[in-house]
């Protein structure tokens, strides 16, 4: 459980591996999470009935080691950052300023590369 702070993780580099890996329950209900890793055919996800939304995105192709990620809402305020130590494919992240149903835009390097939708879900 998250409950508050902030958890980046900086996930596996092998393919059958994945960010997050949680055993069991996954609940967020605050704080920020922000997992990328270089696959995501295996990333556990929160749980269904967790109460904080959080988006997840698998990218066309790998992004550098060192690309700085921006989360923006589509009022233009940014909801999360972080530089990656890794290369990475897939991104993982839920703030409390997110809200089910919203889109957020993913800004690498300070250009925009995918939308995506805050759900509820797992995925």
């Amino acid at each position: 459980m998250i409950t508050d702070g902030v958890v980046i993780v900086y996930g596996p580099t092998t393919e059958r591996n994945h960010a997050p890996d949680v055993d069991g329950a996954f609940q967020l209900t605050g704080g920020t999470l922000i997992a990328g890793a270089s696959s995501g055919r295996m990333a556990d996800s929160p749980d269904a009935d967790s109460p904080q939304p959080s988006i997840v995105i698998t990218f066309d192709s790998t992004i550098a080691a060192g690309a700085a990620f921006q989360v923006i809402a589509d009022d233009g305020t940014e909801i999360a950052s972080y530089q990656s130590a890794m290369s990475v494919q897939h991104l993982v992240g839920s703030t409390p300023q997110m809200e089910y149903g919203d889109s957020y835009q993913i800004v690498v390097d300070g250009t925009g590369i995918a939308t995506t939708t805050a759900s509820l879900e797992a995925w």
